[in-house]
């Protein structure tokens, strides 16, 4: 797996430092085996609560809907996600696993989510309060994912959030 070079500044941990312990806390002072874990539900793509629908063929024989979707992002600086999606195609579904891993690199409150080989997945930013990320990927959709503890109802896109201002952030 490629490793990312890493600086670190107050500004930097201290988001990394968010991004693992919002959900996480570890009070004991013995050292632990296992990296902790933060995880993320996906509430909604293009501010559309799921199931969405995230393409279509341009015949509209094929279509992949996205049903449920979980990011972790780890102590360690590496994340996955892990999910399902149902794919159509000429009136036939099939339930699909989906999943995705890698890196990330934080830059004040936002994050850049690569993959094994390095190209960017999802780009955007943290908020703490619930926390939440809303980031972006290369198809300019938005995704508002939320934290599993969060009550799902609190946690909501800022008003006239696109691709372009959650990069902008």
């Amino acid at each position: 797996m490629q490793r990312i070079q890493r600086s670190f500044t107050r500004p930097r941990a201290a988001v990394a430092l968010l991004l693992v312990g919002a959900l996480t806390a570890c009070s004991s002072r013995d050292p632990v085996s296992t990296a902790q874990v933060s995880q993320f539900t996906l509430k909604s793509v293009d501010n559309h609560e799921l199931p969405y629908e995230i393409s279509q063929s341009a015949d509209g024989s094929t279509s992949v809907v996205l049903t449920d979707l979980v990011l972790s992002v780890l102590e360690d600086q590496t994340w996955r996600t892990s999910g399902h999606e149902r794919i159509t195609t000429n009136g036939v579904g099939a339930d699909q696993v989906v999943h995705g891993n890698g890196t990330f690199v934080a830059h004040d409150t936002s994050a850049t989510f690569l993959n094994t080989q390095g190209d960017i997945v999802y780009e955007g930013a943290f908020i703490d309060t619930p926390p939440k990320f809303i980031i972006t990927d290369s198809l300019a959709h938005v995704y508002l994912f939320c934290g599993t503890a969060v009550d799902l109802t609190l946690c909501q896109l800022p008003p006239d959030t696109t691709a372009a201002t959650v990069r902008g952030r």
